[in-house]
């Protein structure tokens, strides 16, 4: 049994390897492997499993190369996964080349919203052991009835002039980079989606979309804002749902 053990820890070091050849069973195997890296942010899991010329094909249509693609992503926190569901697998072998096709349900820490895919891995069966050579994304639309049931539910704060507006023009100028920054770094952890400001100022400076649970955490957040806190900026407050995925902000 020791040996045994001992065989199969060697195996995983070596880059799942495996005595019997490439067979659908192990293709998914690795495939699950792979998965698992990527649900625990595992780099290193996700570097032993990728080929060195591995490459994504994004559900945009972009391309990416070279295995530090998802590790840059979790070290800088755009690729966090908060969980990952993985369904519907189907193996096809051409081989030494396997085709294993997943459904996936991944929420990502700080998004508003689940993403709902269908990934393809190709792998090449090489010196004993599986290697994704890519990966290929597809974005997967709700249907009618599953959108009903999907609503993202937001709130949009909107901006006005505050009682001390121009009354420091110095001060106004500084407060109002405060402000850019405190926004920009909300928009980071995910609790601000989107926003700008209105050109014509004519009624409303500008609005926010924020990505909270409650109106609570939606007012703690703006009013540490420093242009609301110096008054500056006065603000309203409305909640907002859409359909999950209609509106897709950059």
């Amino acid at each position: 049994m020791k040996v045994f053990i001992a065989w199969m820890i060697i195996a995983i070091i070596a880059g799942f390897r495996l005595p019997n050849g490439p067979t659908v069973e192990n293709a998914l195997a690795a495939d699950k492997e792979l998965a698992m890296a990527l649900q625990n942010n595992d780099t290193l899991g996700i570097v032993r499993m990728l080929d060195k010329d591995w490459a994504v094909i994004t559900s945009h249509g972009d391309i990416a190369e070279g295995t530090d693609v998802f590790p840059s992503g979790i070290r800088s926190g755009h690729r966090l996964l908060n969980a990952q569901e993985i369904s519907e697998p189907r193996v096809r072998l051409f081989g030494n080349v396997a085709l294993v096709t997943t459904k996936l349900k991944i929420v990502v820490r700080g998004k508003p919203r689940e993403y709902n895919e269908r990934q393809t891995d190709v792998w090449l069966w090489k010196n004993g052991a599986w290697k994704c050579i890519l990966t290929q994304e597809s974005d997967l639309k709700e249907s009618a009835g599953t959108q009903v049931q999907s609503m993202g539910h937001y709130w949009f704060v909107m901006f006005n002039k505050g009682s001390t507006w121009g009354q420091d023009s110095a001060t106004t100028a500084k407060l109002f980079q405060e402000h850019i920054h405190y926004i920009i770094s909300q928009r980071e952890i995910g609790k601000i989606i989107t926003g700008g400001a209105f050109l014509d100022k004519a009624t409303w400076i500008g609005l926010e979309i924020y990505s909270c649970k409650t109106r609570e955490e939606v007012e703690k957040i703006t009013q540490e804002d420093p242009a609301v806190s110096s008054k500056i900026f006065s603000y309203e407050i409305h909640p907002w749902a859409t359909l999950k995925g209609e509106v897709k902000f950059e």
